[in-house]
């Protein structure tokens, strides 16, 4: 259903602010409807919670295609690795939801969502690929997937202008490991 009224924009960007200024667990339907001068019911007639309002501003930046549309994993010797989420870049594209992603207290939400965009596709891959298990292949999925936020994170803390750098330093780093149980 369309938003002509441009409320859902608005609610998800006072979200935004506040994010900028407290943790979301600060956060409060009642506070955010009197920053975005909007009634309880108004809110509720788009969002059945704060947490709905956040999977939504999480999934519009993961993107709403399927994840093999987007899903670009490189584990084969001599290619160069390429995240199979690609959150890094997706966090660059759509900067003004950094304070969504870099939230420490949010981090399991976020893991969580991405997981449901790519956890399935990235472990089969890896499994298909490595002389992994199951198990194996999901605890490098999070290890990887915790650390890629961890660094980012640190360097949107930061202020870091060549995040670029980080981002390829880490996929070598990952290309590496992943090599070691190539087929």
């Amino acid at each position: 259903m369309a938003d002509p009224s441009g409320v859902e924009c608005r609610i998800k960007q006072t979200l935004l602010s506040m994010l900028s200024e407290m943790s979301f667990r600060d956060v409060t339907v009642r506070a955010l409807c009197g920053r975005a001068h909007i009634g309880r019911g108004t809110f509720y007639l788009h969002y059945k919670n704060l947490n709905d309002l956040l999977d939504s501003i999480i999934d519009e930046v993961l993107g709403n295609d399927p994840p093999d549309k987007w899903y670009r994993c490189g584990f084969r010797k001599g290619e160069p690795y390429n995240c199979p989420y690609g959150i890094c870049d997706k966090v660059r594209a759509h900067s003004g939801t950094a304070a969504v992603f870099f939230d420490e207290s949010l981090a399991p939400r976020i893991i969580e969502r991405v997981s449901a965009f790519s956890k399935e596709m990235y472990v089969r891959s890896l499994m298909a690929q490595c002389d992994l298990t199951r198990t194996e292949a999901e605890t490098i999925f999070v290890f990887q997937l915790n650390g890629c936020l961890a660094v980012n994170r640190l360097s949107y803390q930061r202020g870091d202008v060549d995040w670029e750098n980080g981002r390829d330093l880490i996929a070598g780093f990952i290309q590496g490991g992943i090599e070691r149980y190539a087929r």
